[in-house]
């Protein structure tokens, strides 16, 4: 993935239903250090951060449907960034994106 520092872009997380009715998404401290954070869509239940971590809550009925969260991010800073993002305990997923000057 190719970003613009200070150039808003968007990033869409898909999960697979697990049968549980509360989704967890966390972010790496790295996310709210160099992006700021626009528009979330759906927007969660409940937001908070804690040891560097941005955490989304979700509370949704349990179904058989794949969930779409979307996010507006804007790099803060160039250059290489790798990032993880996690649902619930299941295994982190890692991305990296570099940023344009």
């Amino acid at each position: 993935r190719y970003a613009r520092l200070m150039s808003e872009t968007e990033v869409n997380i898909q999960i697979k239903p697990d049968g549980g009715s509360e989704k967890i998404i966390s972010f790496t401290a790295p996310f709210l250090s160099r992006y700021q954070v626009g528009d979330i869509r759906p927007q969660p239940d409940k937001m908070y951060s804690a040891e560097g971590k941005l955490y989304l809550v979700y509370q949704q009925a349990a179904n058989r449907s794949p969930m779409s969260v979307w996010l507006s991010i804007t790099p803060k800073t160039a250059g290489n960034i790798s990032l993880q993002a996690a649902v619930n305990d299941r295994a982190p997923v890692t991305w990296n994106q570099f940023v344009y000057p």
